[in-house]
């Protein structure tokens, strides 16, 4: 295995990753769409957005995986980064860069990859976009012009995004490893301790100035009987719909968070987001 070389404008790189407030706040739909598309474009298992901080990759938007980071030492994404040009490795048995890889060798049994950097505003590398396969494939010409393409797409979403009056207070007052310890790691929305911080310093203003806000509790009914019936990785992906559901049915300046096992909350300010969620047939 060959680690990435790191690169001269790192610091300057890592900059502008923190800057971008990308890394330990939650999934955005329009990404986690991006995402979505791109694995049923290219017909692979795994689309992912990733970030590459000083010593990990950490997964932001991914479709196929359930991993959120790995250590950098082994990310293929990090020689995307090193080079800032786009890598396609057909079959990693054949490259000695990375066939005795963990990723190759063990979960996610990486045998295709296809990455292409994702840059911020001011050119600096955050990360790729990326496609992977469990078994080797070719990647022609018209493939490789579309993955650029589906990069601006996921580009476009982050530099359009809108987070929500909690969001952007977490992001400007805790350090990234405090808001990342708010995250829940199977559904990537705030966690019961991501809630309580939003309470406490967005919705108790609210309530002095007498501004009405929603906050609506959402459990899914019999979710033991699923995990009792089918097993907790189908009960894990009935997690993973049901908050895809209600995060496509939020504003962007609402919050959604798992409060419980099969409990979630969705927190707004003035308008009709609750509704919205109510009429999208979400019990």
């Amino acid at each position: 295995m060959i680690p990435a070389p790191i690169p001269q404008d790192e610091t300057v790189r890592l900059a502008a990753l923190y800057a971008s407030a990308l890394l330990g706040t939650p999934d955005d739909f329009a990404l986690d769409c991006v995402t979505h598309i791109g694995a049923q474009l290219f017909r692979v298992p795994i689309c992912v957005v990733s970030l590459v901080d000083s010593n990990r990759q950490w997964f932001k938007f991914c479709a196929g995986l359930d991993a959120a980071q790995t250590p950098r030492d082994i990310a293929f994404c990090a020689h995307v980064v090193a080079s800032g040009r786009a890598l396609v490795v057909e079959d990693t048995l054949r490259d000695v860069r990375f066939a005795d890889n963990p990723l190759v060798t063990g979960p996610p049994w990486i045998r295709f990859y296809a990455g292409y950097p994702l840059r911020a505003a001011t050119g600096e590398v955050l990360g790729t976009l990326c496609i992977i396969d469990t078994q080797p494939r070719e990647f022609s010409s018209p493939q490789l012009k579309l993955l650029p393409e589906l990069t601006t797409l996921a580009r476009a979403a982050i530099s359009t995004r809108h987070t929500s009056a909690a969001q952007e207070t977490l992001t400007r007052e805790l350090a990234t490893a405090r808001r990342e310890s708010m995250i829940d790691p199977l559904l990537r929305s705030w966690n019961r301790g991501g809630i309580d911080a939003i309470f406490a310093q967005c919705h108790k203003p609210y309530l002095q100035q007498g501004q009405a806000f929603s906050i609506m509790m959402i459990d899914i009914d019999h979710f033991k009987r699923i995990n009792d019936s089918h097993g907790h990785l189908t009960g894990d992906a009935v997690l993973k719909t049901v908050t895809r559901e209600i995060r496509s049915e939020l504003r962007s300046t609402d919050d959604i968070g798992r409060f419980g096992g099969d409990e979630m909350q969705a927190a707004a300010g003035p308008g009709n987001a609750v509704e919205r969620v109510c009429e999208a047939g979400v019990h």
